[in-house]
């Protein structure tokens, strides 16, 4: 939905990291980090290299 400068441990300053408001994903989405995913309660950070899939009950997160 918009972008974020964001810091990352081994990987330093990554300026345009995207950020996605939780509710407009829908079931099988996958967004590759780095990224950000946001609501009212709650910021997911994904790291570089992490995967993010979401499902109907469930945010799957793999690492690499």
């Amino acid at each position: 939905d918009t972008t974020y400068s964001v810091y990352f441990d081994r990987v330093g300053r990554v300026d345009d990291t995207p950020v996605f408001r939780f509710e407009s994903l829908s079931v099988g989405d996958k967004l590759e980090g780095p990224a950000m995913i946001i609501d009212n309660t709650q910021t997911i950070v994904l790291i570089p290299g992490a995967t993010a899939v979401l499902t109907s009950k469930h945010l799957y997160i793999t690492l690499e």
